[in-house]
Parts: structure tokens; C-alpha cells; sequence
């Protein structure tokens, strides 16, 4: 007998009855996304299709993309029911249109905030700005029902600083609560950092829109402004 000593697989896995051979790796999230390593293998993954090999992306790749679809369609209903939220309270399309608005530029508190953590934009970051978008109109609802219905500059000026105590204080309690999955998360919780951080940060810039965009904005489509 002539005996030969290779190396093959220990197992073949088939996927609809086709022979199929997975490889698997990880990556450290702190210096590389999965979305960036599969980008830097996209050159070869096209060479080995040019030649015939069939590759399917499933893992993380696979997950995104699912989650990415569900991601629209409950940013949608999310929309719509604070929007449907916000008409129960105000009676107007257009005070709750100015309440909504600080929702796409609240954004850019969270986007600021994985900047400073240096954690890369995730699916768990983009719960955490879905997330943030219930929260951020909280501040914009006790400031807007307080000024609503104001047209003299004096009134307006009173009652838009009688609410910076109450925004502050609700948004600080809010971050404070976050603060330590913000910057101490270990284990298990790292994974729930970017959720937080989305949250955290994307309301301390939130806040500053609620107490002076929000205002300026009812002024001016209000026509309010000093006399003389």
C-alpha cells in the first residue's frame, strides 16, 4: 500500500446540496470595522469571481444588511407616531414640524460623540440615534408648549428663559444616568457603548437646539421681535 498524507477539511458542509466552505475571522472594533476588512478583501473576492467561485458574505455582513432594512421601516413608524404624538398636544402641523426638526440635527451630537469616544458608527449606534430621537423632543415639547401662543417680545423672552431650568436638569439626569456605560463600559457592556453614547450625546447637543434654536426659529416664523 502507498500511503499519502494531505491536508483537506475535516468536514464538508453543504448548503442546498451544494459543497460549500466557510471562513471565518474577527476583527479588534477598535481599529478595524468588519465593513472595512471585507472593503480591503473586495479585490480579491471579485479576482476569485472572475474565476468561477461562487462567494456569499453572510455573518456580520448579512446582519447589517437585515438590520439595515428593519432599521427603515421602524424609523418610519417611529416618525410617524411622534409626529402623531406631537398633534395631540399642539394643534397645529407646524409647531410640531418645529419640535421634529431637532430631531435630523441632533444627529450630529451623536456623530460628535463616537468621534470623541473613537468608536466607529455601528448598527447599535444607529438604535441609539433612533432612540434618541423619543428622547430629544421631550426638551422641545417643554419649550414649545410654554412659549405657544406668545407673540409679545418681552413675554416671549420671560417664558423661553423660565424653561431652561427644567430642560437642563431632565437633560442632565438623563446623561448622568448614561455616563458610566458612556465612558466606563467593560464586558458584556461594551456592547451596548454605542447605544449610549449615540443617546448621551446626540441630547447635550439636543438641549442646545431646544434652548435657542428651537426659540429663534418660533420667532421668526412668528414674526417676534423687538419694537423700535
Amino acid at each position: 500500500a502507498k500511503l499519502e498524507a494531505t491536508r483537506d477539511f475535516m468536514q464538508i458542509k453543504k448548503r442546498d446540496g451544494v459543497p460549500v466552505k466557510s471562513v471565518f475571522a474577527t476583527v479588534n472594533k477598535r481599529q478595524l470595522t468588519p465593513n472595512d476588512a471585507l472593503a480591503k478583501l473586495d479585490p480579491l473576492l471579485k479576482e476569485l469571481k472572475k474565476e468561477g467561485v461562487g462567494i456569499r458574505l453572510m455573518g456580520e455582513k448579512e446582519k447589517n444588511a437585515q438590520l439595515a432594512k428593519e432599521m427603515r421601516h421602524a424609523t418610519m413608524i417611529a416618525l410617524f407616531l411622534i409626529l402623531a404624538a406631537l398633534l395631540v398636544i399642539f394643534d397645529r402641523f407646524r409647531s410640531a414640524l418645529m419640535v421634529m426638526s431637532v430631531i435630523p440635527l441632533s444627529i450630529f451630537g451623536a456623530l460628535a460623540g463616537h468621534w470623541v469616544m473613537g468608536i466607529n458608527l455601528s448598527m447599535p449606534s444607529v438604535i441609539g440615534i433612533l432612540g434618541l430621537a423619543g428622547v430629544v423632543v421631550n426638551d422641545g415639547i417643554i419649550m414649545l408648549d410654554f412659549l405657544h401662543g406668545t407673540r409679545d417680545y418681552d413675554t416671549f423672552l420671560k417664558r423661553a428663559a423660565l424653561r431652561l431650568r427644567p430642560i437642563l436638569i431632565t437633560s442632565l439626569t438623563t446623561f448622568l444616568g448614561l455616563f458610566t456605560l458612556i465612558f466606563y463600559a467593560t464586558g458584556q457592556a461594551v456592547i451596548l457603548q454605542p447605544i449610549a453614547v449615540a443617546i448621551g450625546f446626540g441630547l447635550l447637543w439636543g438641549t442646545v437646539l431646544n434652548l435657542f434654536y428651537l426659540p429663534v426659529l418660533y420667532a421668526v416664523w412668528y414674526g417676534i421681535g423687538r419694537k423700535g
